[in-house]
């Protein structure tokens, strides 16, 4: 039965492509850099701002290089967070309805840093929503795929993975969900392209948050 649900925010709750897109353009403008396309960015989304930084630019995991250029980043990333970002269809709707059922819940475990995460989430409105956890890049030494975000989401929450469902746009979600024994949804709105999600092998595909709640129906049996 499920009883929660985790989202992830980028490319699942909200469409933040604009604001990321932006960052990436300003940083790469401020270096003399080639400044990447909206869909190089949008590829490179789903793994922290390190990560991003390696696909578009080229950086050494690890170096300093590296390190530096995350600093610079994030200056730019925590001035355009909480700007452009839109919520999805029926996400509104959906919290809404699901926190009105009782003994129901939802959490956030994003790999994005805390101060552009709050920013987006109040920018948006999802701050008005009673959310369980709220878990981002910068709480837990490992992020997502790797299970400790989500196992520590459940505890502080206080379900089983059986009682959870992870709905996400990558691989993030799908194999995070998978590693800890929860079923995931892979939403194909997001920006992970559909034929990649299709082979990660979710639980189920989610087209419109209008199904959202047949979806938890389905996989709840």
């Amino acid at each position: 039965m499920i009883k929660h649900l985790v989202f992830d925010l980028d490319g699942t709750l909200a469409d933040t492509l604009p604001e990321i897109h932006a960052t990436t353009d300003a940083f790469a403008v401020s270096r003399g850099y080639r400044r990447p396309t909206p869909e190089e960015t949008r590829h490179g989304i789903g793994y922290g701002g390190r990560t991003l930084l390696c696909k578009l630019f080229g950086f050494a995991e690890e170096s300093e290089e590296l390190s530096l250029a995350y600093g610079e980043f994030l200056g730019f990333y925590d001035e355009i967070s909480g700007t452009r970002a839109l919520l999805y269809p029926g996400v509104e709707e959906f919290l809404r309805g699901w926190s009105a059922l009782p003994a129901r819940g939802f959490s956030i475990i994003t790999n994005k840093p805390g101060r552009p995460a709050e920013k987006v989430i109040r920018f948006t409105g999802l701050h008005a929503h009673p959310w369980s956890a709220v878990i981002h890049g910068e709480s837990f030494a490992r992020k997502k795929p790797d299970p400790l975000p989500f196992l520590e989401c459940f505890r502080q929450v206080g379900v089983s993975p059986d009682e959870v469902l992870v709905i996400g746009d990558s691989d993030a979600d799908v194999l995070g969900a998978r590693a800890v024994g929860a079923k995931s949804l892979a939403v194909s709105f997001g920006y992970t392209a559909l034929p990649e999600l299709e082979a990660l092998r979710p639980d189920g595909l989610l087209h419109d948050y209008a199904d959202l709640e047949r979806e938890i129906a389905r996989l709840s049996q």
